[in-house]
């Protein structure tokens, strides 16, 4: 269970400062049991994670004539977790004997003060260098009204778990190179604690990118993530080098390459091993095609290196490649849309979380 309480937020303007504050209140509960028989003998696991979240902020964003740009957000976090595990092993032959393996039950408390802070310049037409640090404690809920990016750069959601302290800074220029290419190039350095709601459970964590199968008209050319699930770990820090180019070939086809270097490190009882899913090399290549008459087609190739599913580095994904197809047809009118896509095509089935193809087909009709 996922939910947003209240949510408030009130915007106005000074001079050539945009101010923005609110109030945010979310909670979740996440509950869960699993049991597994193995004749004469059954293992049952009963998970209960919950989380209460308050959170204030106020936002200034300053402007000069599109050459320089800065904010500064402050926010206040009141959260509370708590966890509880139960596991427990039943001899179920004769009267039955039931032996206790774990039995924990805690609570984290945080009452803090985050900020975050950045700076844009624009160093010529369509180039701007950016720069920004980010503190943040990812609240109950996915949905918030609160700024979620600073002078562009968005917190990345993808590796604190709710309650998780988030931790950035950010060096980043982007633009146009010529008149047909736009070019990305930048350095992150992240740091991650998650807490109680890092350590493993069978019940896993609600992801934003699930929202997209919960759409009518799923986006055929959407953006696609770079790690496959959302890592489960207590704390750690993961170090990118990153470029990405954008290419107009002609008036019906673009290329796109993008590339990243990860040194993703678990810190902590984890010292020493890797952060789940996050791989040392990434890289990927796409292209699309407007053929005309409605049609559009597109076609990816990632490539990961070697990385692992779980924190303890005991579940190896190998190093592989995964391609893809898509299509979009829709008629003249706009009335008729059909959307195909061929997904998780691997060059080795234990180079992907799932090793199996993904097919999906759609028609629509618009009255």
């Amino acid at each position: 269970i996922e939910q947003s309480d209240v949510q408030f937020r009130h915007a106005f303007s000074a001079g050539n400062v945009q101010w923005s504050w609110g109030v945010e209140r979310s909670r979740q509960e996440r509950l869960g049991d699993m049991a597994t028989t193995f004749a004469p003998t059954r293992l049952d696991f009963d998970h209960s994670l919950t989380m209460r979240a308050t959170d204030a902020y106020l936002s200034g964003q300053y402007g000069a004539r599109d050459k320089f740009a800065a904010q500064f957000d402050l926010f206040h976090q009141r959260h509370t977790v708590g966890r509880t595990d139960l596991n427990f092993l039943t001899i179920q032959t004769g009267p039955g004997q039931v032996f206790p393996l774990e039995d924990s039950k805690t609570e984290q408390r945080f009452t803090e003060w985050n900020p975050r802070i950045g700076f844009s310049w624009s160093l010529g037409p369509m180039q701007t260098m950016r720069v920004a640090a980010q503190k943040w404690r990812r609240p109950a809920s996915s949905g918030t009204l609160a700024p979620v990016d600073t002078v562009g750069l968005t917190v990345n959601d993808r590796l604190p778990s709710p309650g998780g302290l988030y931790e950035r800074a950010r060096l980043q220029w982007d633009g146009e190179v010529g008149t047909s290419s736009f070019v990305q190039v930048f350095a992150d350095h992240e740091r991650v604690n998650n807490g109680l709601a890092g350590p493993r459970s069978f019940i896993s964590d609600f992801e934003v990118t699930q929202l997209e199968s919960l759409k009518n008209r799923p986006e055929v050319f959407s953006p696609r993530a770079d790690i496959e699930e959302t890592p489960q770990f207590t704390q750690g820090t993961v170090d990118t080098l990153g470029f990405a180019i954008n290419h107009v070939m002609s008036r019906q086809h673009t290329m796109s390459l993008r590339y990243l270097n990860r040194s993703a490190k678990q810190t902590g009882a984890g010292t020493g091993l890797k952060v789940p899913y996050v791989p040392r090399n990434f890289a990927q290549i796409g292209g699309q095609w407007a053929l005309g008459s409605g049609w559009v087609l597109g076609a990816t190739a990632i490539y990961r290196s070697d990385r692992f599913k779980d924190d303890a580095n005991t579940e190896p994904l190998a190093a592989g490649w995964a391609f893809g197809l898509r299509a979009y047809w829709e008629s003249a009118d706009k009335r008729h849309g059909v959307q195909a896509i061929l997904d998780n095509l691997l060059s080795n089935r234990a180079a992907a979380a799932q090793p199996d193809a993904h097919l999906m087909v759609r028609y629509s009709y618009r009255f």
